[in-house]
């Protein structure tokens, strides 16, 4: 459990220091399946393709790092 909050919390590190250096991922902040729409001036974002892709991935590595 320990080495699994490891990895955890230098992703985040990794995320902020990437997110505060202005580098962004275009592709991947824009899959097909996510959806915008506006309304009346108001831009509405939903995130579905890249919610299902970071879900499956963390799964994925996760149940990597905690089989004993």
């Amino acid at each position: 459990m320990g080495k699994l909050f490891f990895f955890f919390v230098l992703s985040l590190i990794a995320i902020s220091v990437i997110h505060t250096m202005g580098i962004s991922f275009p592709w991947f902040t824009n899959l097909p399946g996510d959806f915008t729409k506006k309304i009346s001036g108001t831009l509405v974002y939903i995130p579905l393709t890249t919610s299902l892709v970071i879900s499956v991935s963390l799964t994925v590595l996760f149940s990597l790092f905690s089989r004993r």
